[in-house]
């Protein structure tokens, strides 16, 4: 459950670095970490298909590794733009991040103290908690519904899954 808060946090200095698709980055960053949550309930549609664990597992090491692997491809593809944004250069068009050569460049301290970081902490503060005690108590709003409604098992149960699989959609609202 960690993993994708952590990568989130990551994520949160991205539109800093790009300043002119800062809402577009934000967005995106939003959407893939709640997007990250459809992975298991497609676990449990392959298992549940007669797939075994083992070759979930196996699937899954793929993925990350091909992902992980892919990642240093296009770190070292724009290897260029990533120096001048460490430098200060600013992004492809041109824009200049900050004057002084941009946060990277200041002393911890002051990056603790900066709007940067502080926004970063405020929507952190609000995100992570919201999408946690959404997912926390999803399922078991539906279970109650459902019982109230003499809903059978197995009804649940596809509700379940395809509840699942309808969350993580929000990546569908960034063009929006």
């Amino acid at each position: 459950a960690i993993g994708g808060s952590l990568t989130m946090f990551c994520g949160y200095s991205l539109p800093f670095l790009f300043p002119r698709r800062a809402t577009l980055l934000m967005a995106l960053t939003t959407c893939l970490f709640g997007g990250s949550c459809i992975i298991f309930p497609g676990f449990k549609v392959l298992y549940d298909s007669g797939t075994r664990f083992e070759a979930l597992w196996w699937m899954y090491a793929g993925v990350c590794a091909v992902n992980f692997l892919l990642l240093i491809v296009a770190w070292s593809l724009n290897r260029q733009q990533l120096l001048m944004s460490r430098a200060g250069g600013g992004d492809q068009d041109g824009g200049n991040h900050s004057q002084g050569g941009g946060l990277q460049a200041k002393p911890f301290g002051q990056q603790l103290r900066s709007l940067e970081f502080l926004l970063i902490l405020l929507v952190a503060a609000i995100q992570v908690p919201r999408s946690n005690f959404y997912l926390g108590v999803e399922d078991l709003v539906n279970a109650q519904i459902a019982a109230k409604l003499d809903t059978p098992e197995s009804t649940r149960s596809t509700l379940k899954t395809i509840v699942g699989l309808i969350i993580p959609q929000g990546w569908l609202a960034v063009p929006l």
